[in-house]
């Protein structure tokens, strides 16, 4: 126990958190950790994309504790000036200052040095602090584009020519973005008249199509009434020519009939009057 107590760690976590704990019932104080919704929402977030999934509501509030810890110790660390002389903390800081500047640098190249999103100053600060990590004076390289812009805030402004080669720059994209604005409306346009005549040709020939298949349908029923017209009348002659065949086989029967009658009564005639009788 003695030994632990000796230990500077432990000490050093103990005064921490007693400040912490002075500086969170201290609510009028501008040093006094806030977990703002920013904050709370940057926590959650990291534990997703480590994780995998939100945290629970245990989690979260052991999360928040342990941020407010790392913010605490954080402070009293730079209080201390505990970032000082470390080189792996300088190299980082160095890291983001350039970071930042490339980006302000693309900003500036991309919509001019004086745009709403980042300007001169912004730019110049950057600088400042890339001077100032690397124990430079930045007043020797760079010059402050407020005090540059005070002094000529009198006297009339002439662009410079790699400012009138920006404006032209962008006066050529300006005019180019423009140029496929308007060929892309052109075609969009183009091709909205080309659907609708598609459109008007697919329904004409889709009407004609019914017409014609309306047209053959007229012609293949009259084609099918004829053919069975002609059938029934083909039907009706053969009945016809039956019934006459039968009409003639039956004249012929009587016809043939009547003359065997006529036979028979020719021999008995001839009989009765005399004739020879031969088997006698």
């Amino acid at each position: 126990m003695p030994t632990l107590l000796r230990q500077p760690l432990l000490w050093f976590l103990c005064i921490s958190g007693a400040l912490f704990i002075a500086d969170s019932r201290t609510a009028n104080q501008p040093d006094a950790i806030v977990v703002s919704p920013a904050v709370r929402q940057r926590i959650v977030l990291l534990w997703e994309t480590q994780m995998g999934a939100p945290p629970t509501a245990s989690e979260l509030e052991s999360l928040i504790a342990g941020w407010i810890e790392e913010e605490a110790l954080y402070r009293e660390a730079i209080r201390l000036g505990l970032e000082r002389e470390d080189s792996i903390i300088r190299r980082r800081l160095v890291q983001k200052l350039n970071f930042i500047a490339s980006k302000v640098e693309a900003i500036m190249g991309k919509m001019g040095p004086e745009n709403p999103l980042s300007n001169m100053s912004n730019y110049y600060n950057v600088l400042r602090k890339l001077c100032e990590s690397a124990d430079l004076d930045p007043e020797l390289y760079f010059s402050n584009p407020a005090q540059a812009m005070a002094a000529q805030k009198g006297k009339p402004q002439q662009p410079s020519p790699e400012m009138m080669k920006m404006q032209a720059e962008m006066g050529m994209k300006k005019e180019e973005a423009q140029a496929k604005l308007k060929q892309s409306q052109a075609e969009a346009q183009l091709k909205a008249e080309v659907d609708t005549l598609r459109a008007e040709k697919e329904a004409e020939i889709a009407r004609f199509k019914a017409e014609l298949e309306a047209a053959q349908a007229r012609e293949n029923a009259l084609l099918e009434a004829e053919v069975k017209r002609e059938i029934e009348g083909n039907k009706l002659k053969l009945e016809y020519e039956r019934m006459a065949a039968q009409h003639e086989y039956k004249m012929a029967e009587l016809t043939a009939e009547e003359r065997l009658e006529r036979s028979k009564m020719d021999a008995n005639s001839r009989d009765g009057q005399g004739n020879i009788n031969l088997s006698d």
